[in-house]
């Protein structure tokens, strides 16, 4: 009896485990999701998908599949098409949900409209639940609720939400204010347990991408699934052993809700391990909308209709705008660099062509309407400004203009005062390479990106105005930032733009802000020397009132200063630079007894105007050219017996023909007058004069000229001068960006008109150098 008993339990036991293995085996669910719907409900091309197509799409999916499911969306849905933007993100939220749409975490797109707006939205039921265990708001309190958890069979599903800690670089401050955002911790830590807990099946939905994801994996075991926002160049799907020797899949949505993903998740081991099973996505894209989903489109769009029409008075969502030639989209480009140049008070704007992007999917035509703009979008990306040396300006230049013209790699450039047709030229002249411009450009290259590692050279970065699938970057009439958009609608609606003006390159090719002059503080040169003097056929000169050639300077060490200091203004029709130079310079002879003292002021004021370029059509580097200058000696020289000289004062006005060019800095042939304020005598003369200096990494050369010859003298006498050659050879050995040292050989040759005879100068130096360029009008950055 008791054996029978015995037997039948051992029967029902084994029978009880194998009904429990066989409805384990039978627990299965299949998670489908999607990213990046970018407030798209349409879209004709097989770039992106819809809202609206991914619930034809869904459906018909379903059809097929008996399991339960869970709809997820891994963020950016809200922003950035104008059936998103128009009610602030409420009509997408409101579809996702009648899709069937479980739990969504917001990314940054998502935020477009501010953090409170977005709660208020979820407070009221609008949309999926929005899942970030993360994103913290005052005294460590969730901001949206961290784990949604949903029974599906007889399966429990956490789905926890963890934002990417960028999120903040990415969106507007005052969208995120008092808002933290966790890494780790003990806390988030005790949140995953508790989900873990809590559910069979725990997600992970993230807008981290697959390096982030990965760390996530490795963080937390109690993760079994992860389900991340879209990468380039990235798996879709990949499997991480933790340190616990636990197995996690992470899968990577679709960019631009180009599809629906699925996977698979079974169970068939009692220990309860999931097995995770990628199946074809389904294709979004190109997808023909149901009868109910056209007329759902056909409600949004009328609603934005009257939208637009109440926004801009006098205007329709399909009014045309203007006509903008074969293509348009270059010249929405070149708004939007315009702007950027002027919003950053940058010489120069860069962007890559994969930075402009027309998010629905359509194509720009020439008769641009209201809604086609309103389209235009740019990637979440923000603008960065900083400081470029000129040779590594031309290189990324160089190499943006190698890609073909349609690539995404591709630069497009807008430089303060171009010339047309020529790419490396800022301010109407060649990019120096010594020079240090002002540059703009997205975060995405000044990181280096697509390539462009030469941006990373950059110094004082700052980032200005941050772009949410539409740039803020222009200053409205309150103060407050608006949209490159709307500022491009209100330019083509008359705002301010003339009428003649057909189009944006048009316009720009007469915009004074773009054609506005440089100003330049320049500190040449500030050199601190040790020079040795040698002399030669100075018996007779000791008259003479250039401390140079007289005859108490002779053949010995001494210490020195030289200081070059400018003011230079450059614009289209006119470079005006001031220069102030002073030389001090001791020489001693006989112990320490100071026998002479070189000290020399000159000031010059040069005009430069480009008239021959246009009277005689001379390249453009020739320029005539007008000066005024002041030479003194500030303290008088001293003859053998120890009589002063009178100190040399003159005064020069010069006009002739300059060249200032890429082979050499300057080059000036004039004809002058000549004053002596000393005792009033006239003379005139020619004069040549020019600079050259080039680089070599850390090596320079630098050069110098003038030499005069005075054709007319009026007073001739002893100690004036028919001719001079003054000439500077200089070696530079850059230290850093601004101090250098310079060995030097300065040769000076006076040639007396009565005595006809020649004394030269020559000095040997060695100095150490600073040198410095300020633009005024790029110094401030906001």
């Amino acid at each position: 009896m008791i054996g029978r008993w015995w037997n039948n339990l051992k029967r029902v036991v084994v029978l009880g485990c194998l009904l429990a293995t066989v409805l384990h085996a039978q627990s299965a669910i299949d998670i489908y999701f999607t990213g990046e719907l970018n407030g798209v409900l349409r879209s004709e091309s097989a770039k992106h998908g819809g809202l609206l197509q991914v619930n034809t799409a869904f459906k018909l999916a379903l059809r097929g599949d008996s399991l339960p499911y869970l709809l997820l969306d891994t963020g950016n849905a809200l922003a950035s098409h104008y059936h998103g933007r128009f009610d602030q993100g409420r009509t997408i939220l409101s579809i996702m949900k009648s899709v069937g749409y479980d739990a969504m975490t917001p990314g940054n797109r998502d935020l477009h409209y501010g953090l409170s707006h977005l709660l208020e939205l979820q407070s009221a039921g609008v949309g999926p639940q929005l899942v970030s265990a993360n994103m913290l708001q005052a005294e460590g309190k969730p901001a949206f609720l961290p784990v949604s958890l949903f029974s599906r069979g007889d399966i429990k599903v956490g789905v926890i939400g963890f934002t990417a800690p960028d999120l903040k670089e990415r969106i507007l401050p005052e969208h995120l204010s008092g808002v933290t955002l966790e890494s780790g911790g003990e806390k988030l830590a005790a949140t995953v347990r508790k989900a873990r807990s809590d559910a069979d099946l725990l997600i992970g939905l993230t807008t981290l991408d697959l390096a982030g994801s990965i760390e996530l994996a490795g963080k937390y075991a109690q993760l079994d699934l992860i389900l991340r926002r879209p990468e380039d160049d990235s798996a879709p799907l990949v499997r991480v052993n933790n340190a616990s020797g636990k197995t996690i899949t992470i899968a990577m949505s679709a960019a631009d809700a180009q599809a629906v993903n699925k996977i698979s998740v079974t169970s068939n081991d009692a220990d309860g391990r999931w097995t995770f099973t990628q199946n074809e996505p389904i294709p979004v894209a190109g997808v023909k909308l149901s009868a109910a989903d056209r007329s759902r489109y056909m409600e949004v769009d009328a609603a934005y209709a009257r939208y637009a029409e109440g926004r801009w008075q006098g205007l329709t969502a399909d009014s045309v705008l203007g006509q903008f030639g074969d293509d348009p989209l270059a010249q929405v480009r070149e708004y939007q660099l315009y702007q950027m140049l002027k919003s950053t008070r940058s010489e120069i704007a860069i962007l890559n062509g994969g930075f402009l992007r027309n998010k629905n999917g359509g194509v720009l035509t020439s008769a641009l309407r209201l809604r086609d703009l309103d389209a235009v979008n740019w990637t979440d990306n923000h603008l960065i400004t900083f400081r470029l040396k000129g040779a590594a300006l031309k290189s990324i230049l160089k190499k943006g203009a190698a890609y073909p013209e349609n690539s995404s790699r591709r630069l497009h450039s807008l430089a303060i005062s171009r010339v047309p047709g020529k790419l490396l030229t800022i301010h109407g002249n060649d990019i120096v390479d010594n020079e240090t411009y002002a540059v703009v450009t997205s975060r995405f290259l000044a990181d280096g990106g697509d390539g462009y590692t030469t941006f990373l050279q950059g110094t004082r970065r700052r980032t200005l105005f941050r772009g949410q699938g539409r740039l803020y970057g222009v200053q409205g009439p309150d103060g407050r930032r608006i949209a490159l958009n709307d500022a491009l609608i209100d330019w083509m609606r008359g705002g301010d733009r003339p009428v003649q003006f057909a189009g944006v390159s048009d316009w720009l090719a007469e915009n004074p802000f773009l054609g506005r002059a440089l100003w330049l503080v320049n500190l040449r040169q500030v050199d601190f020397m040790l020079r040795q003097v040698t002399v030669n056929n100075n018996e007779r000169f000791s008259a003479a009132p250039d401390a140079r050639i007289n005859a108490a300077s002779e053949n010995f060490f001494s210490l020195g200063f030289d200081g070059d200091f400018g003011v230079l203004r450059r614009s289209e029709r006119l470079i005006w630079e001031n220069r102030l130079l002073l030389r001090h310079a001791r020489t001693r002879q006989g112990g320490d007894e100071l026998e002479e003292t070189d000290d020399y002021l000159e000031f010059r004021s040069v005009f430069d105007t480009p008239l021959p370029q246009r009277l005689f059509r001379l390249p453009r580097k020739f320029n005539l050219f007008g000066s005024g200058r002041i030479e003194t000696e500030l303290t008088p020289t001293v003859d053998v017996s120890g009589v002063e000289n009178p100190r040399r004062q003159d005064a020069y006005l010069t006009a002739g023909l300059s060249y200032l060019g890429r082979w050499v800095d300057e080059l000036r042939f004039g004809y002058y007058a000549k004053w002596n304020l000393q005792d009033g005598s006239r003379d005139s003369g020619m004069e040549f004069s020019g600079r050259y200096g080039k680089g070599f990494g850390r090596l320079g050369i630098s050069s110098q000229l003038r030499t005069r010859y005075n054709i007319s003298i009026s007073e001739l006498s002893a100690g004036d001068e028919r001719a001079s050659l003054e000439l500077k050879n200089a070696l530079v050995i850059n230290l850093t960006g601004n101090l250098s040292v310079k060995p030097r050989i300065d040769f000076f040759a006076w040639h007396d008109a009565v005595l006809k005879e020649t004394a030269t100068n020559i000095q040997y130096i060695v100095g150490l150098s600073y040198a410095k360029v300020w633009k005024p009008q790029y110094l401030r950055w906001r």
